[in-house]
């Protein structure tokens, strides 16, 4: 994600292509200071983050629409629905909410405060989300091919200061998110440490700041490694949604298996009908990384078994090497299979059904 953010950045501004380091590196310096600075920086951008399409969705429909825009047969279906959700930027959109339950060791009362957050914002982006798309249909003409569609639509419709207001938010947009994205995946990498999932070097706590400054450098690093590696805007974002996709994989089979093992435990937030929302949003997860596409999915399969590879090498004493083939098996597996289905044609039905055995499966392994 910091890459990515970083690179539209620079891409809105048209700062030179080696800028984006510069870029990363003033996310990370950002962040040294911890949650407090974080939160005031983040507010202020995030209120202008919500003004400019607000105010975009206003004026496009001040304009005079064509209600058959809303209406575009070839569009319509199962399938173009699940392509436009992975390469739309859909699931590379609404990723960030995520964030909120990162930050969860550090609010105050996170049994009141997190859901709050969570459902606010899930509800506001996608009111936002849903404006601007019922925006752009109402007043677009769609036999042009917009290659910025907001800022050439305002710009047909000689609207000058909102030309350079939407240049403006499409530069800050995407650095606040990467300033986000920094703080958020800093605190990942130190829990992975913290629960021996990396070496224990990264979990060390600066004592006033209470972020590891080791985890940010590495971070950083790692930013600018994936740069390197995928170069282009696009690239990134496929390979990314495809990650999200993995990070949410664990969220339904870790509910459902805490409520076999542990149903009477208390708990600070409890999901409602979670026997429905768990398999559903599963083979969900499973049929748009079918989508994604089997060249997309080979690249993130072989990065993960890289990783397990890491993990293994890092348990082998601690848990022996055995138990922990017998505690990482399922993922690979999963991996695997979708991408042969991904390979030979993206079947929604052999994924739907792949994607049930498969959270049949995992709710019943051993952990």
């Amino acid at each position: 994600m910091i890459p990515t953010e970083a690179l539209a950045t620079v891409r809105y501004l048209s700062w030179p292509h080696w800028s984006i380091f510069l870029l990363i590196g003033l996310y990370a310096l950002l962040n040294t200071w911890g949650v407090k600075l974080f939160a005031r920086f983040n507010s202020l951008l995030t209120v202008f983050k919500f003004i400019v399409p607000l105010l975009t969705i206003i004026v496009l429909f001040t304009f005079k629409g064509d209600h058959h825009n809303y209406h575009v047969p070839d569009l319509l279906g199962l399938h173009h629905i699940l392509t436009a959700i992975i390469a739309g930027g859909i699931i590379y959109g609404f990723n960030g909410v995520q964030m909120i339950v990162n930050f969860t060791s550090e609010a105050k009362n996170p049994a009141r405060d997190i859901p709050i957050a969570l459902f606010c914002a899930l509800g506001l982006g996608l009111a936002l989300y849903l404006g601007l798309q019922a925006a752009f249909l109402h007043s677009a003409n769609l036999s042009i091919d917009y290659k910025s569609p907001f800022i050439q639509l305002v710009a047909t419709l000689n609207l000058a200061w909102m030309v350079i207001l939407l240049q403006v938010g499409a530069a800050v947009s995407p650095s606040d998110a990467g300033f986000s994205y920094v703080a958020s995946s800093t605190r990942m990498l130190t829990a992975l440490s913290h629960f021996g999932q990396l070496p224990r070097y990264f979990s060390r706590l600066h004592p006033k700041y209470h972020i590891s400054h080791r985890s940010l450098v590495a971070n950083t690093v790692i930013s600018i490694a994936f740069f390197f590696i995928f170069k282009t805007w696009i690239a990134l974002v496929v390979v990314v949604s495809s990650f999200h996709l993995l990070s949410y994989l664990a969220g339904p089979l870790a509910v459902s298996k805490l409520r076999q093992t542990m149903p009477a435990a208390k708990r600070i937030f409890r999901m409602p009908i979670a026997w429905f929302i768990s398999p559903f949003l599963f083979i969900t997860i499973c049929l748009l990384f079918v989508m994604a596409g089997a060249w997309n999915n080979i690249i993130v399969t072989c990065v993960c078994l890289l990783a397990q590879l890491v993990y293994l090498l890092i348990n082998y004493r601690g848990i022996k090497l055995w138990n922990a083939c017998q505690r990482s098996w399922y993922l690979p597996c999963w991996l695997i299979a979708l991408t042969v289905i991904a390979m030979f044609g993206q079947n929604l039905y052999v994924a739907l059904f792949a994607g049930a055995t498969l959270y049949f499966i995992g709710v019943r392994v051993k952990a």
